[in-house]
């Protein structure tokens, strides 16, 4: 980890990213979100040690794409739930979501969002993660990380770049992709 300072506390602008990312992946992708896309960046090249300079599509190419690749407007579709990536039919709901559901029972925590995403879908599990980092869980934190989100995502996102619509998708993906692949090295590194 490359940090100015030891007594540089990182958790502000990790947990700013794990709800920025979350955010994206709940589709609530307004002005506001939009706004925030060059702090985004910034943090992100920061933690990784990297110049990202990626630019931000148009707000309705980014909406057909996402509509396209995650909202069942296509003819197929990339799932975002850890569930979905366990089993041989892409079925929602599986241990994955259970295994969520009750470790955020643990931390007095209950997914009640209006849209009904499952507890393991990668929006809410962001949001849970923030959490943890906010709450000082770093063990508990790094685990969820690495068995959770990092052992699905590089699935999700190899058929993400398959389809047409990673041109649109790739400057939040791809910046999404870098951020969690730094926290997953360091979830490794805070386990041991």
């Amino acid at each position: 980890m490359t940090q100015a300072s030891d007594n540089f506390d990182e958790t502000p602008y990790r947990v700013f990213l794990y709800e920025y990312f979350g955010l994206f992946f709940r589709g609530e992708r307004d002005e506001t979100w939009r706004a925030r896309w060059t702090d985004a960046l910034k943090v992100t090249s920061a933690l990784c040690d990297e110049d990202l300079d990626f630019a931000l599509p148009d707000a309705v190419a980014l909406e057909k794409a996402c509509a396209t690749a995650f909202y069942g407007v296509g003819s197929e579709t990339v799932p975002l739930a850890q569930s979905c990536w366990e089993n041989d039919k892409q079925l929602h709901c599986g241990d994955a979501c259970r295994q969520t559901h009750e470790l955020y029972a643990r931390y007095g925590l209950v997914n009640d969002l209006p849209d009904h995403l499952p507890d393991d879908h990668i929006a809410i599990v962001l949001a849970f993660a923030a959490e943890l980092l906010r709450r000082g869980e770093t063990k508990a934190f790094a685990s969820f990380i690495r068995f959770g989100v990092g052992s699905w995502w590089p699935k999700a996102e190899a058929a993400l770049r398959a389809r047409s619509e990673w041109s649109t998708l790739a400057p939040v993906l791809e910046t999404f992709g870098r951020f969690l692949a730094r926290e997953v090295k360091e979830a490794q590194t805070t386990e041991h």
